[in-house]
């Protein structure tokens, strides 16, 4: 994925995985909550290794796993997606 393709779908998930800075600590960004929910679904590695990578801890990983992927199930499933027409040779007959 291009770092432009990964700033594209931060912008459409904003919404759901905006979180605010506490007194305790500051809030991981967006892009990088999006890059977190991107390794985990391309690499499929456990939590503890995202972990390491990001450098956050393996609870917070998995958390923004979910998020990432709730937030994505709900703003990106619902854009269209149109395939190509196959060629009337490649077309499966029932």
């Amino acid at each position: 994925m291009t770092r432009r393709t990964l700033f594209e779908v931060a912008d459409k998930l904003r919404p759901y995985l905006m979180w605010r800075d506490t007194v305790m600590r500051s809030a991981v960004p967006v892009e990088e909550r999006v890059a977190i929910g991107m390794y985990f679904l391309a690499s499929r590695s456990c939590y503890r290794t995202i972990a390491l990578v990001f450098q956050k801890g393996s609870s917070t990983v998995a958390s923004i796993v979910i998020e990432v992927c709730l937030a994505m199930e709900h703003v990106l499933l619902k854009e269209e997606v149109r395939l190509p027409e196959l060629p009337q040779n490649l077309k499966y007959s029932y």
